[in-house]
């Protein structure tokens, strides 16, 4: 699963560069928090 949230954050970066920045902080924060930041986004 976490393999797949991956993959969505990098199309996420090239359609939307604001989220690309927030993945970015995420995984830096951990991952637990990319998959509620990603829902919100």
């Amino acid at each position: 699963e976490i393999k797949a949230v991956k993959s969505q954050s990098e199309s996420s970066l090239i359609f939307t560069p604001r989220a690309a920045r927030k993945e970015r902080i995420i995984e830096v924060d951990g991952t637990v928090t990319t998959q509620p930041v990603l829902q919100h986004v």
